[in-house]
């Protein structure tokens, strides 16, 4: 675990809409469009707004809150077509097993975030559930959060490092050449 964090968000920040770096809310927009919430909030009410497609999109949501534990309310908004807002409501509820899987089923976070910062993340940061409610809630709710002090120092964790995997074969292979794909397709 490093504590010098230096540009945030140190994941996937082409793809946050960024508002106020001192706020304490993020918006997570599930499947729908980041800009659609964006239309109806204020820049300065919100540090960043995301889109959680898979639960494998929580870990790096919990390292970017990490880096800037500034971020202490959660807002989940939009539609959730691929149960990822689920998984991340059960994370917070029930958290992990031994083996980083979230209960229930629904995803697994990455082991290179220990159990306790893990528990430290559920105990800090609150998740506020509008899935599939309107933009004017989303609005009132945003504006209605306080400011909230840092829950830790700024801290990042080291990324996985996959393993290869081999899947079994024949010892045999066919080098197959031609000007172009469609000649040589098998």
């Amino acid at each position: 675990m490093e504590t010098n964090v230096g540009k945030w968000p140190i994941l996937y920040g082409q793809l946050l809409r960024l508002g106020n770096p001192q706020s304490s809310v993020g918006v997570c927009t599930l499947w729908t469009e980041r800009d659609k919430a964006r239309e109806h909030l204020d820049p300065t009410s919100y540090c960043a707004i995301g889109n959680l497609y898979r639960a494998a999109g929580i870990s790096p949501m919990i390292r970017n809150i990490f880096a800037n534990p500034r971020l202490r309310h959660i807002v989940l908004w939009g539609k959730d077509l691929s149960a990822s807002g689920d998984a991340l409501v059960r994370f917070m509820q029930a958290g992990v097993d031994a083996e980083h899987r979230i209960a229930g089923g629904l995803g697994t976070i990455d082991k290179e975030i220990d159990r306790e910062s893990l528990e430290l993340f559920r105990q800090a940061v609150q998740v506020i559930d509008l899935r599939n409610q309107p933009a004017e809630a989303l609005r009132q709710t945003v504006q209605g959060l306080d400011a909230a002090a840092p829950f830790t120092e700024p801290r990042t964790f080291p990324m996985a490092v996959p393993s290869p995997r081999y899947f079994p074969s024949e010892r045999t292979g066919f080098r197959v050449e031609s000007p172009t794909v469609a000649q040589a397709w098998l």
